[in-house]
């Protein structure tokens, strides 16, 4: 289903977007690189995931380290990704599970 503006999706969304990023935690470490970063945004439908991962990377990394970690970095990415959702970006591919 394709999200926008007028049809947002559902607030339980949020749980299926933190699935995707676990997924593409490849090491489990509970922080995410460029690279999986990456793969989550491919995973999501982007037609420009280098470009979707850097804009999230200026936007999230509160201490420019390159990389995505901690609650507060990890929550502000989950906003990142269903703010995009909610204005039809991306979507969120049936298979997450």
């Amino acid at each position: 289903m394709f999200y926008s503006e007028y049809n947002p999706p559902p607030e339980n969304m949020r749980a299926e977007v933190k699935k995707l990023l676990e997924k593409a935690d490849k090491n489990k470490d509970g922080c995410y690189t460029r690279d999986e970063l990456k793969e989550a945004f491919k995973n999501l439908g982007s037609k420009f995931p280098s470009c979707r991962t850097q804009f999230c990377l200026w936007n999230v990394d509160a201490n420019h380290d390159g990389k995505v970690s901690g609650d507060d970095e990890i929550n502000s990415l989950i906003d990142y990704i269903f703010d995009r959702l909610k204005n039809g970006h991306y979507k969120l591919k049936d298979q997450v599970a």
